[in-house]
């Protein structure tokens, strides 16, 4: 399954994940036959206020060890106003692209716009069998906040 032409496509969604608790971790297993992933959408609905009066929460994707190893998308601005109930934060680029996307983070010349589970995990060389979506707590503030999350991914 590692052509294109037999993509994959998957949806995940969690409702009313807290902000403040990156566990439990959500893992994503990866079905048998797949090596690439592509990140085609993420966002997050936010329910109840994040204060950041430092900085702001943030969803990252990760290999197991390397939190944020696939992508880091901010819920708000550092520093800035909090992040009211009704929010909603995506990651896509104008061009399409996810946004904060890792692999060659950050995009440049060389991005490829894909997970390559075997030579971009934690351990080069061997098939990564999963993604770990976590979340990390805004600082400076209370409440940390809570959110609706929807991720949809490509896999061949």
């Amino acid at each position: 399954m590692s052509t294109y032409d037999k993509v994959l496509r998957r949806q995940y969604q969690w409702g009313g994940l807290n902000l403040a608790t990156p566990a439990p971790v959500r893992r994503i297993k990866i079905p048998a036959g797949v090596r690439f992933v592509k990140i085609t959408d993420f966002y997050v609905n936010v329910t109840t206020a994040a204060t950041a009066t430092t900085l702001a929460a943030k969803i990252k994707i990760g290999d197991g060890t390397t939190a944020d190893k696939y992508m880091s998308q901010k819920i708000g601005v550092d520093g800035g106003a909090d992040t009211a109930a009704g929010a909603t934060y995506g990651v896509q680029d104008v061009d399409g692209r996810v946004a904060l996307y890792n692999p060659a983070s950050p995009p440049d010349s060389t991005h490829k716009g894909y997970i390559d589970l075997k030579t971009d995990g934690a351990t080069s060389g061997t098939l990564q069998t999963f993604l770990d979506v976590t979340t990390a707590a805004p600082t400076g503030g209370s409440p940390a906040g809570v959110g609706d999350y929807y991720l949809e991914l490509e896999m061949w």
